[in-house]
C-alpha cells in the first residue's frame, strides 16, 4: 500500500466515525466524497487483471478486501464482462459509497417506504445512474438508494466501495429486479430471494489493513 493510499484510507476511517457520530452529515459527507478521489489502483497498490485474464476466471466476480475498522468497510469488485451484475441487495442502516476504479457502472436503485417492514419490502423506485472511472462517487445513503443492482457495463469494470459502518452482524438480503423496471417514483412492493446462484466471486489477495479507533 502506497503512502497515499494509507494516508487516504486513514482520512476514511476517521471521516467513517465521524459521519456516525455527527448530527449533521452534510459536510461530512463532502469530504468522504473529496477523500475517495485519492482512491486510485496505484494509492491502493494493486495490479487491476486485464479483461483478457478475467475472461478465463470461473465466477462473474472479483472480490478484495481493502480495510476495515469499527466503523468502516471497505472493499473492491470486479467484473468479468460486462453485463455481468452485483444482484439487488440492500445495506441495512448503512452509508455507502461506490468510486469506480476502472471502466463504467450502471446503478439501479430503490428507496425503502416509512411503512417498509420485516414482512413487507415497501420501495419508491429512484431509476438508474451511471458512472465511470472519470466521475466523482455515488452516494447511497441509509434512507434513499438503499436497495440496488450493480451492473458492469464494460468488460473488467472495477470499484471501490465504502461501507460505514459495514455489515459487521447485519445480514444482507437479495431482491427480485421488477421486469420490465417501472416509472421513476413508482412506488411498489419488492419481492426478496435466495442469494441468486449465478453471484459468486473469486477472492484477490490484498493486505488488507485494519484501523482500530
Amino acid at each position: 500500500l502506497s503512502m497515499d493510499g494509507s494516508k487516504v484510507l486513514e482520512c476514511l476511517s476517521s471521516l467513517s466515525r465521524r459521519l456516525i457520530n455527527s448530527p449533521s452529515h452534510n459536510n461530512v459527507l463532502g469530504e468522504i466524497s473529496r477523500a475517495l478521489q485519492g482512491i486510485t489502483p496505484r494509492s491502493l497498490d494493486v495490479t487491476l487483471p486485464p479483461p483478457s485474464v478475467l475472461h478465463l476466471a470461473g465466477s462473474p466476480l472479483v472480490y478484495t478486501a481493502i480495510a476495515e475498522s469499527p466503523s468502516m468497510q471497505c472493499s473492491m469488485f470486479g467484473f468479468r464482462r460486462k453485463d455481468d451484475v452485483i444482484p439487488m441487495h440492500d445495506h441495512p442502516t448503512m452509508h455507502g459509497f461506490i468510486r469506480v476504479l476502472r471502466g463504467s457502472l450502471r446503478v439501479t436503485s430503490f428507496s425503502r417506504l416509512p411503512s417498509s417492514s420485516i414482512e413487507n419490502s415497501s420501495v419508491r423506485f429512484n431509476g438508474e445512474r451511471e458512472v465511470s472511472e472519470i466521475d466523482g462517487s455515488i452516494y447511497l445513503s441509509p434512507d434513499t438508494d438503499n436497495i440496488h443492482q450493480v451492473r458492469a457495463l464494460e468488460d473488467g469494470t472495477f470499484f471501490f466501495d465504502l461501507l460505514i459502518p459495514g455489515y459487521k452482524e447485519v445480514n444482507c438480503t437479495y431482491f427480485e429486479l421488477p421486469h420490465p423496471l417501472p416509472a421513476v417514483g413508482t412506488e411498489m412492493e419488492l419481492q426478496r430471494c435466495p442469494t441468486p446462484p449465478s453471484y459468486s466471486c473469486i477472492h484477490l489477495p490484498y493486505d488488507t489493513q485494519y484501523y482500530q479507533q
